[in-house]
């Protein structure tokens, strides 16, 4: 055991490099609290001499982000075959936590391949000593195509149902990261291509500047849609061909994902006698209009969301979609036709958090 010693390195199916956002100057991970092991594979297979030398891959960087700013700290660079490091006992990392990612580079220095998922190191915990970072298996393509480069910088856009991607339709959607992929310009399938760079789906759009990434050449390319397990969940392919010629800023067509409308369902239920305890839909009960108004937390109705309808026109459903995240009230006051039944209620913690959900309420006569 190494001190107190802790395993880090939850996986977050996001990557990002430079943008063109100020720079944090006081970012410093190096420091004298915490020593650091890891392992890292290339293709899922051990990275020995053979493995490294077929894949293309010289050394591998332990990379670590501000944001979006991308640092390199050459204690952090090592030869790929070694297939692992451990400071221990000498520490070099302040407390802290980190968004990091491991870059399979070849021997000029060049980006060749990375992992689907960065790797969070937290070791914000003064009392941790030691940490060791989960494996990080690094994807290279095995063909030879590589439009990884020095010539040109990327950019890219993304929307969810037509809006910028942020931390809640991404959230709702279901998507971590977006990933930019590029393709021999003939592989009209897109069938092997090369990872060259990701991004959060919240930060809407990437930037590489200033970092260079691209080589001069003709290529398809693709941005898809990460889960935070790192599986795709959908793609869009450009109909166009990008050509990288010239040193200059190359933006991809901005990606269009679909997703559903997160929605909160509230299904009312009608008791169906004085006294019965037993709950039916509102024909069935005897209900024929209906006032209802939708409260936030402090009973306060929100804006536009409440009416007086009869059971044949709004059922015992009503779907609300745009709410903003919170807790939520229904308050319902009906009658039947002849007025002489009463059904009266409200139903508190309807909490919605971003996502879809639904509730039953039950409203009893009086």
């Amino acid at each position: 055991m190494k001190g107190n010693q802790l395993i880090v390195g939850a996986l977050v199916a996001a990557a990002m490099t430079m943008t063109g956002c100020t720079v944090t100057f006081d970012f410093d991970p190096l420091g004298n609290d915490v020593s650091l092991e890891g392992t890292w594979t290339i293709n899922s297979g051990v990275p020995d001499a053979a493995t490294c030398a077929n894949a293309g891959v010289d050394t591998v960087q332990l990379r670590f982000y501000d944001g979006s700013v991308a640092y390199d700290y050459s204690q952090f660079r090592f030869p790929c075959s070694q297939g692992s490091f451990d400071t221990f006992p000498d520490p070099v990392l302040a407390n802290g936590r980190y968004q990091t990612q491991w870059i399979a580079l070849d021997s000029a220095g060049f980006q060749v391949g990375t992992p689907s998922a960065m790797l969070i190191l937290d070791v914000a915990d003064y009392s941790v000593t030691h940490a060791i970072l989960a494996n990080g298996d690094m994807t290279v393509a095995a063909t030879g195509f590589n439009p990884m480069g020095t010539v040109g910088t990327l950019g890219a856009t993304w929307t969810i149902n037509g809006i910028a991607g942020d931390a809640t339709n991404c959230a709702s959607a279901g998507i971590a990261t977006i990933q930019m992929n590029f393709f021999d310009v003939n592989d009209t399938g897109y069938l092997d291509g090369v990872t060259v760079a990701m991004a959060p789906c919240s930060d809407g759009a990437y930037d590489s500047r200033p970092m260079a990434l691209l080589a001069a050449g003709d290529y398809l390319t693709s941005i898809a849609a990460l889960d935070s397990a790192g599986a795709t969940i959908a793609s869009f392919e450009s109909e166009f061909t990008l050509t990288v010629g010239a040193v200059d800023h190359y933006n991809l067509m901005t990606a269009p994902f679909e997703a559903a409308v997160p929605t909160l369902t509230v299904t009312m239920n009608w008791e169906d006698a004085l006294g019965s305890d037993a709950h039916a839909a509102c024909d069935v009960a005897g209900v024929d209009t209906i006032v209802w108004a939708l409260n936030d937390s402090t009973g306060t109705p929100v804006a536009g969301l409440g009416g007086t309808e009869s059971c044949s026109a709004r059922g015992d459903e009503i779907v609300f979609e745009g709410l903003v995240p919170g807790e939520y009230q229904l308050y319902v006051d009906a009658e039947s036709a002849d007025r002489s039944l009463k059904w009266q209620g409200t139903h508190t913690m309807l909490v919605y958090d971003g996502m879809s959900g639904a509730y039953n309420c039950f409203y009893d006569q009086m």
